[in-house]
């Protein structure tokens, strides 16, 4: 959808501290640059998955 408008994504996804990607559930966008070339870079981050009576977010 945004390369029709002329911008690019590149998304790069970070590793987990411990390499257990099983206990890392959440990706969050943690960082947005914007180049004039129109590109976008997006950087996940992964989170621990909170318990489910823990608002996501908070």
């Amino acid at each position: 959808m945004l390369s029709k408008q002329g911008i690019y994504t590149k998304i790069i996804y970070t590793k987990p501290a411990n390499k257990a990607i099983d206990n890392y559930n959440i990706a969050r966008i943690v960082r947005c640059n914007f180049t004039d070339q129109n590109t976008v870079t997006l950087v996940a981050a992964f989170f621990r998955e909170k318990s489910k009576g823990y608002p996501v977010g908070d």
